[in-house]
């Protein structure tokens, strides 16, 4: 089997015409291979930096663009905000203030991944709020305020919620379950976790007594 022939490199580029970090003579000490695979690198590395400086270019004309200093009709440019003017007001008949939200279409949010991290820190891991936020902004470099964090946890139990109210009733229909509890602290104040397995099931709630007639609600 015949072997592909190398292209040809022109090894006698010295470090300073390449902008190597270091002398002349540890550069004509490397081995011919050696130089060949780095200029083979540095000739890509100027043109893949080449092609990025023409699609920020690129990008940056296109953030400027609208319909009085582009040729194309507005319908043709590719960027679009829609912008939401959100009233609240109050019912004459109760008094009860209303406020405009945003279509869910609409509605910006942190992603999956971050959302399930931050649960999972925040429920299973029982971590404050102030320790989510340390550990966003030092660890991820992401700066987030205590209310975002907590939108992210409502969202997240709101979403749950059609689930967790199935396991109940699925747990509540079966004819025999195992209930415990044991204390659990909240906000300093002894609160009790309660849990009913059965062989399909776990579920856990929280309630402010020990009563077992309390289990019925």
């Amino acid at each position: 089997m015949r072997r592909k022939k190398a292209p040809t490199v022109d090894i006698s580029l010295s470090a300073e015409a390449l902008r190597l970090p270091f002398s002349e003579e540890n550069w004509e000490a490397t081995p011919t291979e050696v130089r060949h695979f780095i200029i083979e690198r540095e000739k890509t590395i100027a043109r893949l930096s080449k092609r990025v400086e023409e699609l920020e270019r690129r990008i940056e004309e296109l953030l400027s663009r609208d319909s009085s200093n582009s040729d194309q009709p507005p319908s043709s440019i590719p960027l679009e905000v829609a912008h939401f003017h959100l009233y609240k007001g109050r019912c004459c008949s109760c008094g009860r203030e209303e406020k405009g939200y945003v279509l869910s279409e609409y509605q910006v949010g942190y992603g999956l991944w971050l959302s399930a991290l931050v649960i999972e820190l925040a429920g299973i891991a029982g971590n404050s709020r102030r320790m989510l936020q340390g550990f966003c902004h030092s660890v991820l470099g992401l700066p987030i305020s205590l209310g975002a964090i907590q939108k992210v946890i409502d969202r997240a139990s709101e979403a749950i919620l059609p689930h967790y109210e199935a396991i109940r009733d699925k747990g509540r229909s079966s004819k025999v379950n195992h209930i415990d509890e044991t204390p659990w602290y909240n906000s300093g104040g002894l609160h009790w976790l309660w849990v009913m397995i059965n062989p399909m099931i776990a579920f856990l709630w929280f309630m402010e007594s020990v009563q077992k007639k309390l289990l019925s609600s």
